[in-house]
């Protein structure tokens, strides 16, 4: 029989089947062989090892790096019976997993990385023109690491647009230096993920934005 270039030979199949059968009998050589150096006693790796088969490799289960996680709302300790009260019916505050206060104010942690993002620029552009209490963005106290799709993204944004930004960037508001990086939810993004977004909150001036200026 001609092949599929014209010559004679075997059929791509068939030459499939010989290349298995060929593998299965070397397999099952290589297994005996086990077995007898094994004095008829073989383990689950060994038999896997002598039929050819990979061990499962290993899935990544974590994402360490730096993240804003928390804020702190600047707040005098006459201040913070009202800030609490004020919290509770804010919907971006449903995410606090842990809330204290001290001298300097009130520190908050989210669930995620992205819900806190949330928090900051909902804060920015709707309490802090009426209340005027600032906030700052706090990363976590030791080694971060996200486990959840969802955090395991913000862990990626937060890197790649801090590594990204130039080093003129600056506040397009206020020109001052050291935007944080923060990741927020958001709906029908042109670019990327359409539910989310990278953007920019300045503490000099307490706004957010979508993208840096350049001085």
């Amino acid at each position: 029989r001609l092949g599929p270039t014209g010559s004679t030979g075997p059929s791509p199949k068939a030459a499939v089947r010989e290349s298995y059968e060929k593998a299965r009998y070397n397999n099952l050589q290589n297994l005996r062989k086990k077995q007898k150096e094994a004095n008829g006693v073989l383990d689950k790796r060994t038999i896997q090892a002598a039929l050819g088969k990979c061990q499962p490799r290993q899935r990544m289960w974590g994402v360490s790096g730096k993240v804003i996680l928390g804020i702190r709302i600047a707040a005098a300790a006459e201040q913070q019976v009202a800030m609490l009260e004020l919290l509770k019916e804010l919907p971006a505050a449903e995410n606090i997993v842990h809330l204290a206060g001290d001298e300097r104010g009130l520190s908050a942690w989210f669930s995620g990385p992205r819900q806190a993002g949330d928090f900051i620029a909902y804060w920015s552009s709707v309490v802090y023109p009426v209340e005027g209490n600032p906030l700052y963005p706090l990363q976590p106290p030791g080694k971060y690491v996200a486990i959840r799709p969802d955090d395991m993204l913000s862990v990626q944004e937060w890197h790649m647009a801090s590594e990204g930004m130039d080093t003129y960037s600056i506040c397009p508001k206020c020109q001052a230096k050291g935007l944080h990086v923060i990741s927020t939810s958001a709906t029908q993004q042109r670019f990327g993920n359409q539910t989310r977004a990278v953007r920019f909150f300045c503490e000099q001036c307490q706004s957010t934005c979508d993208e840096p200026a350049m001085a």
